[in-house]
């Protein structure tokens, strides 16, 4: 009983750190949280973080809903459903350690990105194919936000909040639609996402009261590194399996 009690804090409190990151840049609960549960217990992901994710951008959005600019997201949600469906043949399809590899290389792929001065506008079509490999990785691995984030770097802060919230609420929800149907969504999952929601809920009122004080540039180059280490520890541990 009291390995249980700890198991559901330390998710909790790992859970709150990973939404205090998205709720100051936009996206990032999944690269910095999956990586290190995967390690830790493998049946949390993706589906208790998208429990997770699916409440924390309508908090979000919630927050930011002043700044919700929607045009180009309809594109976006048409790529994301048949990236969502291939997502979910993939988890019936690959084993435990090549997702954790995929997902480690889409870590550092993504930390790469941020790093480089590539710039993607906003098209309609980019918002396609991001929208595509953004339910694709959302649906396996939980991490969704990098495509999306990268054609929407170059909006305002509080507007990429707000459009990557409002987008990854519809995401998780498709997401978990298809999870369930391929057995991979359960109550335990949702236990453990309901039981987190205090935590999370503190860590995005927190996020949002010091969101204008918090310097982007340090805070972006933290991020960068935990997600670097993270990745590499999963790497380490698939590759040692």
């Amino acid at each position: 009983m009291t390995t249980e009690i700890f198991d559901y804090l330390f998710v909790a409190l790992l859970l709150s750190i990973g939404a205090f990151i998205q709720s100051l840049v936009g996206f990032g609960l999944a690269i910095v949280v999956a990586p290190v549960l995967l390690i830790i217990d493998s049946s949390h992901v993706p589906s208790t973080i998208t429990v997770v994710a699916l409440y924390l951008g309508l908090i979000n959005a919630w927050q930011y809903r002043g700044h919700l600019s929607l045009g180009g997201l309809t594109w976006a949600f048409l790529g994301r459903v048949p990236g969502s469906i291939l997502g979910g043949v993939v988890l019936t399809v690959f084993s435990l350690t090549v997702i954790e590899i995929t997902l480690a290389l889409l870590v550092l792929f993504s930390v790469m990105i941020s790093l480089s001065k590539v710039s993607v506008r906003p098209s309609n079509p980019n918002m396609l194919i991001a929208g595509f490999f953004s339910g694709l990785m959302g649906t396996t691995t939980s991490v969704g936000g990098p495509p999306m984030a990268l054609v929407l770097q170059n909006a305002k802060a509080h507007q990429l909040r707000a459009n990557l919230a409002i987008y990854l609420t519809v995401s998780c929800l498709l997401s978990l639609c298809v999870l369930a149907y391929t057995g991979h969504f359960n109550v335990r999952h949702l236990q453990y996402g309901l039981f987190s929601l205090p935590f999370v809920l503190i860590s995005t009122v927190i996020a949002y009261k010091v969101a204008d004080s918090i310097n982007p540039a340090w805070m972006k180059k933290g991020v960068l590194v935990l997600c670097t280490l993270a990745a590499i520890g999963l790497l380490s541990h698939a590759l040692s399996a």
